[in-house]
């Protein structure tokens, strides 16, 4: 089983946690806006992600500025993956490769995530 993920938008890069003035931990806005669009658009593209199977992801990020820290923007994608509900945890990845290539402009920009179910 494989699918094609397109996330629409420029990548978010995952954020570190912050802490609140009243002491409590959470993740900034952006960056859970960016993981919901995530689980919704693999979700309109009917992935189904069962839990202890093991999955290849390639993330393919089109961007305007090369800036863009890859690592954390693929970290974000994943973790969008497993806002879904399903069960699924990215640890299930056992094969990940990230590209990052220029974006035409900045309305351009997007992430096409290709997952696939490896054999058991």
């Amino acid at each position: 089983m494989t699918w094609t993920v397109i996330i629409p938008g420029p990548p978010v890069a995952k954020e570190r946690p912050r802490r609140s003035a009243f002491g409590h931990w959470y993740t900034p806005r952006r960056t859970t806006e960016y993981e919901e669009a995530v689980a919704w658009a693999a979700i309109a593209a009917g992935v189904r992600l069962q839990p202890y199977a093991a999955y290849s992801v390639v993330i393919e990020l089109f961007v305007a500025d090369r800036r863009k820290d890859l690592d954390n923007c693929a970290k974000s994608i994943l973790d969008g993956l497993q806002r879904m509900g399903d069960g699924w945890d990215d640890r299930q990845v056992t094969s990940l490769m990230v590209r990052k290539r220029m974006a035409k402009s900045k309305d351009d920009e997007q992430a096409v995530v290709r997952i696939a179910r490896r054999p058991d």
